[in-house]
Order: structure tokens, then sequence, then C-alpha cells
């Protein structure tokens, strides 16, 4: 398995895995989060303060978990805190399809149910802070320290280019009805977000701490080779 793994980089499950949850990643994020779920909080809230205190909830989420989520993946594998992260990937997702489809008219959202509207984002933070932490991390130790900066300019490349598909699905969502900023047409645009979300944590579940090259990955620094790149 070992020397599978160093027959390159890009034949790497790791490397492959992280590629394609970052394009999925970028699918997912640019579709519903951001513009789409603040436009749903302040048309079902009525306020410019919940709409900031709900999305402030992801961030600050990510980052007072930062530190757990990176001890527990130096402590007990970076792959099982993966799969973690995707189990959560899952419930989050299962509960804002839940929390939208609550709303079903243009009335205003219940303090309960922005409650759960906050955990979740919360939820979300701590999944963003899995993907970007002990996922990228893998795909660190899954190749030969003298390739890595060429394939974190792949990562960064596949979310960049994956972040256009998000617009093209508004696009094409608002165009097919009324091409309004009404509850139905975002609910909507941020169901099909959560259907990218769920391919995140399938993805989440693939990561193999057995598929790094671990000692070997720094093998390019005591041959004396590229080492200073990566």
């Amino acid at each position: 398995k070992r020397r599978a793994a160093m027959a390159g980089p890009g034949l790497n499950h790791n490397v492959k895995a992280c590629l394609l949850l970052c394009v999925l990643s970028g699918i997912a994020d640019s579709t519903w989060s951001g513009t789409v779920i603040a436009a749903f909080i302040l048309i079902a809230s009525k306020k410019n303060t919940t709409v900031g205190l709900v999305e402030a909830g992801q961030g600050l989420a990510t980052l007072l978990f930062a530190l757990p989520i990176g001890y527990l993946a130096d402590k007990h594998g970076r792959s099982g805190v993966i799969k973690m992260g995707g189990v959560l990937c899952l419930c989050a997702a299962a509960a804002t399809t839940w929390v939208i489809l609550g709303v079903e008219r243009e009335v205003e959202m219940s303090g309960h149910a922005m409650g759960i509207l906050f955990a979740v984002m919360c939820l979300w933070g701590v999944v963003g802070g899995v993907q970007s932490g002990p996922a990228q991390a893998l795909y660190a130790d899954s190749i030969p320290t003298g390739e890595r900066s060429k394939w974190y300019v792949y990562l960064f490349a596949a979310y960049i280019i994956s972040s256009a598909v998000g617009p093209l699905v508004s696009i094409v969502v608002f165009a097919s009805t009324k091409d309004e900023w009404t509850l139905a047409e975002l609910r909507l645009v941020i169901v099909c977000g959560m259907v990218a979300e769920v391919g995140c944590a399938a993805v989440m579940f693939t990561f193999k701490d057995t598929a790094a090259l671990g000692a070997a990955s720094e093998a390019v620094r005591a041959t004396g080779g590229r080492g200073a790149a990566g």
C-alpha cells in the first residue's frame, strides 16, 4: 500500500479525494452560502441583525473549534476526524433543509427556528474547519514535499473554478421561476446546495490514513533534492 501511494502524487487516493472534496465544496459554498442564505434569513426574519448573528456563528465556530479539531486529528488519526466531519456535514445538511422547508410562506420566521438555524450555521463552521484542517493536512502528507506547491495550486484552482457553478445554478433557478428574491426561489437554490454538501460528506468518508506517505513524504529533504519547495 505504501509503495502504491508513492507511485505518484496524482494517483494517491487522498490526493484525489481532497481534490474532489474541494470541487464539491466550491460548488456547495457558491450555491447556498453567502448571499443566498443571507437573503433568505433577511426575508424570513425582517432583521439585518439576525443575518449578522447567524452568519457570525459559522465563522466563530470555525475559530473556536480549530484547535480541538487539530488535537483530535493528531491524537486519534486524521481520517477518523474527517469521517466524523462527514457525519456532521450530513446532519447539518439535513437540519438546514428541515429549517428552510419549514418556512412555507412570506412570514416572519419564529425565534425558535432562528435559534436552530444559528446552531446549524455553527455546525457548518465546524465542518468547514475539518475540511480545511485535517483533510488538507492529510492531502499534504500524501504528496512528496517537493511536489506540494504544485498540487496546492491545483487544489486552489479546483475550488475557484468550481465556485462558478453556484451563481450559474442561481441564474437557472431564477430564470425558470418568477425571477424574484422570494423565499420559494431561495429555498430551491439552498436545497441544490445541500445536495452538493451530501456529496462532500460522501467524499469525506473515503479518506485513509494508510494512504499517506508518512515519513516518505519528506524524502526529498533527506536526499537533498528540491526540499525547500512545499
